[in-house]
């Protein structure tokens, strides 16, 4: 039964209810939290959750945005971690391209109470440990562009920043996903002239590119 046949059926009286939306400045559908919130009342959402990777200091803007929407916030989290025995054994999670590697996601939360010690070490953990695993990926693959004739110039600290633009909010509140870095180098790859671009992305791959 589709969502309309079921609203039907209820009488129409069901409300429009999304609880697991990315907001910026994690990768997103949205340019900003406005933008979601227009989206959302645009749409009649009676309630929207929001789940973010690895922060939550955006979530006081949501909810003084939706609040202000008369949208019913709702907030959730969301993490990624890997289970190096479940990796060396090829056991897929619910990555479907990533052994071991597991996404774990919160409901209900309560995102404004002050933590207990070991939860906000738990949480910085997370925190830290994405920002340093992001800070390796981008390096990686700087070094390799420049090896490949492209001194791209993006650095984590670089893409962050940018990132936090788009979005209008502190850098301090981003915390880098793979899409974001993949995005910045794209964008970098799509700015060159076309038969530059090929012959770079022929170096980088080692083998014909079938990438425009």
């Amino acid at each position: 039964m589709s969502d309309s046949e079921v609203r039907e059926a209820a009488g129409g009286s069901l409300p429009v209810v999304n609880t697991h939306v990315h907001f910026p400045p994690n990768f997103s559908a949205f340019s900003t939290v406005a933008d979601a919130i227009d989206a959302a009342t645009r749409e009649g959402a009676g309630a929207v959750g929001i789940s973010n990777f690895f922060d939550q200091q955006v979530y006081a803007r949501f909810a003084e945005q939706a609040s202000a929407a008369g949208i019913v916030a709702l907030y959730g989290l969301e993490f990624i971690t890997l289970d190096d025995d479940l990796a060396a054994a090829g056991v897929r999670v619910n990555d479907p391209a990533n052994p071991g590697r597991m996404y774990l996601c919160g409901k209900g939360i309560a995102p404004f109470r002050r933590k207990s010690d070991e939860a906000a070490r738990i949480a910085g953990s997370i925190r830290s440990g994405n920002d340093e695993r992001a800070a390796q990926m981008v390096a990686k693959l700087a070094g390799h562009f420049a090896a490949c004739g492209l001194d791209t110039g993006l650095t984590a600290e670089v893409i962050a920043r940018d990132v936090a633009a788009a979005a209008d909010v502190p850098v301090q509140w981003v915390s880098l996903q793979e899409r974001h870095i993949a995005m910045a180098f794209q964008r970098i790859l799509a700015g060159l002239p076309a038969e530059e671009r090929a012959a770079v992305l022929e170096r980088a791959y080692g083998g014909p590119s079938a990438v425009d």
